[in-house]
């Protein structure tokens, strides 16, 4: 139907987490549409994106009861706007970065609607398709705040990436390109993503470190084979575990070690002193060590803090328009419980190649 003539429905379907634990805890009900507050805009969904922090909270790791909606990225058409929203017009194609509202009575992408603070929410590449477009939030607005906020890569900086064939992985490597650092040092776990990341980045084979049954002493040492015996400048954690560890051993006096992944386990742990890991604690090497975690900002009550998100989407949706990212590969499927199910269970092998979508009807 014309964007015009949307209807908004009294009830909305979701699919809800009644219970934390497996995902037989998914299920399909029926809630009403959310409300639209000042600041906020309501968003008819067309798509939705899984992440692996969809997993920890199905298992109980950040929220504080059931049930509960999931889901952190999305695209969609605006259906309303509330009252003070000027940036923003009924029909707008947009993308959001979706945290639970509670002024809102919303909740996650796993739905049809949501209803957001507008600063969460930009429009979307003119270039990218609109369902195509709820892969891109959380990983760009990561990528886009580890590169260029917080290290400020510039051109010749050199880079170790670790985990470069996965949808955070895939654009890190592009943004690290266009900023001009190199050379650009990635790990690959198998020939499927040797071969992506070659041929669809450029990145030569050589700086293409497979990292399957190696130690990370192996590891490191075909790393410095590459970036000389003085390390990189940056390390970049996009995995965790041992790859995080690796980071330590391949990173230069004065250098910067930035991560996405938190550690369960204590044996990964920041080593910060040498009685820890001795010539590879960070107080050796006087190198900083930054976590990143794209979600942190919506917890503050400082709008200009909010403010940020759409400012920073909508200079990621410029890079994508002038060619300068192109999307992860995407894989699609419908608003389903099947859909949820597969995704959780491919996401926690660890070993997910690009986007997973849902589309919504």
């Amino acid at each position: 139907p014309p964007k015009e003539n949307l209807i908004k429905p009294e009830k909305m379907k979701v699919i809800e987490l009644t219970a934390f634990g497996g995902t037989e805890n998914f299920k399909q009900v029926e809630r009403e549409i959310p409300t639209v507050p000042k600041g906020h805009v309501r968003i008819k969904l067309s798509a939705a994106a899984f992440n692996p922090v969809d997993t920890k909270r199905r298992k109980g790791k950040f929220d504080p009861s059931c049930p509960v909606v999931l889901g952190t990225d999305a695209s969609g058409i605006i259906d309303t706007v509330g009252e003070g929203v000027t940036y923003f017009k009924k029909g707008d194609e947009v993308y959001t970065f979706v945290m639970g509202d509670e002024t809102a009575k919303s909740s996650g992408s796993y739905a049809e609607y949501i209803s957001i603070d507008e600063h969460l929410v930009a429009h979307k590449p003119k270039n990218i398709d609109l369902a195509d477009a709820a892969a891109l939030p959380v990983v760009a607005l990561t990528v886009y705040d580890l590169i260029v906020g917080r290290a400020k890569i510039q051109e010749g900086d050199s880079v170790f990436v670790a985990g470069a064939s996965g949808g955070t992985g895939s654009l890190a490597v592009q943004l690290l390109q266009h900023v001009g650092a190199s050379p650009i040092i990635v790990t690959a776990g198998s020939d499927e993503s040797e071969e992506y990341i070659h041929s669809h980045f450029g990145i030569p084979k050589k700086n293409i470190i497979r990292h399957s049954n190696k130690s990370v002493a192996d590891i490191s040492s075909e790393v410095h084979q590459i970036s000389g015996p003085k390390g990189v400048k940056f390390a970049i954690d996009l995995v965790g575990g041992n790859m995080k560890e690796l980071c330590f051993h391949v990173i230069a006096l004065w250098g910067h070690i930035l991560t996405i992944v938190e550690e369960d386990d204590p044996k990964y742990c920041t080593p910060l002193y040498p009685s820890q890991s001795g010539p590879n604690s960070l107080f050796m090497k006087d190198a900083t060590f930054s976590t990143i975690f794209v979600g942190a900002g919506c917890f503050s009550q400082d709008s200009s803090v909010l403010q940020k998100y759409r400012k920073d989407l909508t200079e990621i949706s410029k890079l994508f328009e002038q060619g300068k990212l192109k999307a992860p590969r995407i894989t699609k499927g419908p608003f389903s419980l099947e859909t949820i199910e597969k995704a959780h269970k491919q996401l926690e092998t660890g070993s997910t190649k690009g986007k997973l979508i849902m589309t919504i009807p």
